[in-house]
């Protein structure tokens, strides 16, 4: 055989075997593309497909492996500053998790004063509120940022409901001598404290 004959049939099976693969569990995008500790860490837990480019509407969620006490006060403050704060508001804006490996704030907290380790952690938790996970926490972090990848997002269109009013519901009794209400429909307030009055629930 050739060699391009053998470059083909490597091609083909290559091809065939990956499309036997599983789907992978997440889609994940990473800020720097060179990081390799991210890809092994994840490689263990779960199958991750990573991302080329940050689009929030693509990917699951955002693995960040550095941020620094500015950028973190950025976020916090829902303020742009550079390219990977960018990145992290607009994953947090289209509701989608944000991950961090590592926070400038962790490594030296025991040596900072009262006053300023508070305010650290009040930007960590204001950060953590809008969807940003940090990996250094006893790696509950972690597991929280898979869960909240999972989330499936709501219906684009929820199934309108449809209410009865008390008037309604005395014009159905009249009717039809019954209450049969459908799975949209729901009774208001007085329409509710009607029919318990009549005793019209069993």
């Amino acid at each position: 055989m050739k060699v391009t004959e053998i470059e083909k049939v490597i091609q083909q099976v290559t091809e065939m075997l990956m499309k036997r693969l599983p789907p992978a569990d997440y889609q994940l995008a990473l800020t720097e593309a060179k990081a390799g500790y991210p890809q092994t860490l994840f490689a263990d837990l779960s199958m991750v497909d990573w991302i080329e480019g940050q689009d929030p509407t693509k990917c699951d969620g955002l693995v960040v492996p550095h941020v620094s006490l500015s950028q973190l006060a950025a976020i916090a403050q829902l303020l742009p500053t550079d390219h990977q704060t960018t990145s992290i508001l607009s994953f947090l804006f289209a509701g989608k998790p944000v991950l961090v490996l590592q926070a400038e704030s962790a490594n030296d907290s025991s040596k900072m004063k009262y006053h300023l380790k508070k305010k650290v952690n009040e930007l960590a938790k204001q950060c953590e509120r809008y969807g940003m996970y940090f990996f250094e926490q006893e790696n509950t972090g972690y597991n929280a940022f898979l869960a909240s990848c999972r989330k499936k997002p709501l219906a684009k269109e929820l199934p309108s409901r449809k209410y009865v009013t008390e008037k309604q519901l005395i014009q159905r009794l009249q009717q039809t001598n019954r209450i049969d209400l459908t799975s949209q429909e729901r009774l208001t307030p007085l329409a509710e404290e009607y029919a318990l009055r009549n005793r019209l629930f069993k």
